[in-house]
């Protein structure tokens, strides 16, 4: 008897520490309900595309020595795994519009890999990372003075809350200028807020204002 005692403690031990067999912790996965871990009919499969776009009067803006702020901005993100420590996808598709000073921004060296890290029930933290083309990069053009500013970061750092919308949103990431002159600054910092407004399973038609919840 005092054997089962000892045995059942141990085990009450070990459960609590993450569990028997090494104790890993849960994947990541995208789910389409409010539910820690995500019942298998509630995931979003591996191809399902995520569009973000600007939540309503926010803008996306990086600042250097240019204040540089874009009314429009669009992502699509693609999922390339049903689940994963991190969950692995790819951003294919990074639109910027209505931008002043400098009337042109663009996202060079796409497709950006991106992996995603539950932090806790419904929410997580985001990367993006080159893909094999290079490093994430954002150009600006048509700057004043006719210059151009090219920012690049190794790593750019995003928290996405989840929800109907789910939110993605961008808070001084940090650039570090790849060429231009002197007058572009040396580093700069980005600020973006986005809502999910459609997500499209492979094979079927999109969902606008999806529930898109970060679970385990």
């Amino acid at each position: 008897m005092r054997y089962c005692k000892i045995l059942g403690a141990a085990l009450t031990i070990a459960l609590l520490l993450g569990g028997i067999g090494g104790g890993s912790a849960s994947a990541t996965t995208m789910c389409k309900a409010v539910q820690n871990p995500c019942a298998a009919a509630n995931k979003y499969p591996s191809g399902t595309e995520y569009t973000a776009e600007l939540v309503e009067n926010n803008e996306a803006v990086l600042v250097s020595v240019f204040e540089e702020k874009c009314t429009s901005s669009k992502i699509v993100a693609k999922q390339t795994a049903l689940e994963g420590s991190p969950l692995l996808g790819e951003i294919g598709t990074y639109l910027f519009g209505g931008c002043t000073p400098c009337t042109t921004e663009t996202a060079i060296h796409l497709k950006y890999k991106t992996e995603l890290e539950l932090t806790e029930p419904g929410n997580g933290n985001m990367t993006l990372r080159s893909n094999g083309a290079g490093n994430p990069t954002f150009k600006l053009t048509n700057c004043p003075g006719g210059v151009s500013c090219v920012y690049k970061a190794e790593a750019v750092a995003a928290q996405v809350t989840g929800g109907q919308p789910a939110l993605v949103k961008f808070e001084n990431a940090s650039f570090e200028k790849e060429s231009g002159p002197l007058i572009c600054g040396p580093v700069g910092t980005f600020n973006a807020e986005y809502e999910i407004t459609e997500a499209k399973e492979p094979g079927m038609a999109g969902v606008a204002n999806p529930r898109v919840m970060v679970e385990g």
